[in-house]
């Protein structure tokens, strides 16, 4: 199954399906713009535990699937977060690693800064999950108009959203052709194989882009798409208390926290 359909598929089934898009939205709107503010990991780490429950308790999505969906940040993360404390000069050394005729040190601000990045990086990723996991991206694009944000804005973000499997799909076509004509048999054809599909994949995305375009005038498009409003709860004096309860709770934990260190 494609991974637009897997997203779908949960998105549609889960237990929070039925609540208020715009309220998933402001709550994970509110999570994310407190964790990239935050001074100190303790908060962003309350909000990746409180996404991570909210997703795998109340909604049902299975763990062994969250915790797939985590790998691929996570990847990008670690290198990145092992790399930071010996790029801050300031602070106790806390590690030194001799490499050839150089001399790298680990310092405990630069630790406490990859900490704080990793919380962030974890924060933000769980908000997001929360988002996509529990709205179908219709409900979201509805939402996001309901909530008055730009027409052009969501606009932009429903052909991104589009064109981003499109690229995915043109990428697994391309490499699924390669590893059929043993593309992939050597190490050496491994490297001129992806070479290749990068090379091809911005092309051949491209054209399909624009064959998309072009259906889109065939059916009528002059610059303003139109889709039909989301059925579903909007908000209401409950759903408004739970956005500002949210959001003072997290206000709250960030100021009293603001300088905690992990290390």
């Amino acid at each position: 199954m494609h991974i637009e359909q897997v997203l779908e598929s949960y998105a549609h089934s889960g237990r929070l399906s039925s609540v208020a898009p715009q309220v998933k939205l402001l709550l994970a709107f509110i999570a994310l713009v407190t964790a990239v503010f935050s001074t100190s990991p303790a908060t962003p780490l309350l909000i990746f535990l409180t996404m991570s429950t909210a997703l795998v308790l109340l909604a049902g999505i299975p763990s062994r699937v969250y915790l797939t969906a985590l790998a691929a940040p996570a990847s990008f993360t670690i290198p990145v977060v092992l790399l930071i404390p010996f790029f801050v000069a300031d602070g106790e050394a806390l590690l030194t690693v001799k490499l050839f005729s150089h001399t790298f040190i680990a310092t405990r601000e630069g630790l406490n800064e990859a900490l704080l990045l990793a919380s962030r990086v974890l924060a933000g990723t769980a908000s997001l999950f929360f988002i996509i996991f529990t709205t179908p991206a219709a409900a979201i694009f509805a939402a996001m108009r309901s909530l008055k944000i730009p027409t052009l804005f969501v606009e932009m973000c429903m052909l991104i959203y589009r064109f981003l499997f499109v690229l995915i799909d043109e990428a697994e076509r391309m490499l699924k052709a390669q590893k059929v004509r043993l593309g992939y048999a050597s190490y050496r054809q491994s490297f001129d194989s992806f070479a290749l599909l990068a090379s091809n994949l911005f092309l051949r995305s491209y054209l399909r882009a624009e064959r998309a375009f072009t259906a889109l005038e065939a059916r009528g498009y002059r610059g303003d798409i139109e889709f039909s409003d989301f059925e579903g709860a909007g908000l209401n004096l409950s759903s408004i208390l739970i956005v500002i309860t949210f959001s003072a709770l997290l206000t709250a934990v960030a100021y009293l926290t603001r300088n905690l260190e992990l290390v």
